[in-house]
């Protein structure tokens, strides 16, 4: 069973009691799939497309985003969209290879 983005979002809604319109934009985030890189970046952050062309930097570590939803205290919906990423392949990933999840975590730097 491969999780969907929007059972990930009901999670994270719970998990972090984020505004319904934040996580309908993360999803849009992520199903672009153009829209989120980490190829140039530390472990743990992440490049995301703003809507504006633009770009804006997620460390998931410091829990912080550059945009200015984030730096006025909300949960942005460009951490929501790397959390729903990241979750999304973590978790399909470890479907697939049987390996925990806490392991997968492990090896790709995130726990």
């Amino acid at each position: 069973m491969i999780i969907t983005l929007r059972a990930l979002a009901a999670e994270a809604e719970t998990k972090w009691h984020a505004d319904p319109d934040r996580l309908s934009k993360a999803i849009q985030i992520v199903e672009q799939k153009t829209s989120i890189y980490n190829q140039h970046c530390a472990p743990g952050e992440w490049d995301v497309r703003s809507q504006h062309n633009g770009w804006y930097h997620v460390d998931t570590k410091a829990h912080s985003c550059t945009c200015t939803d984030s730096q006025t205290g909300h949960v942005c919906k460009h951490r929501l969209a790397v959390w729903l990423h990241v979750q999304a392949n973590i978790r399909s990933y470890a479907e697939v290879s049987r390996k925990p999840e806490s392991q997968i975590m492990r090896e790709l730097g995130y726990a």
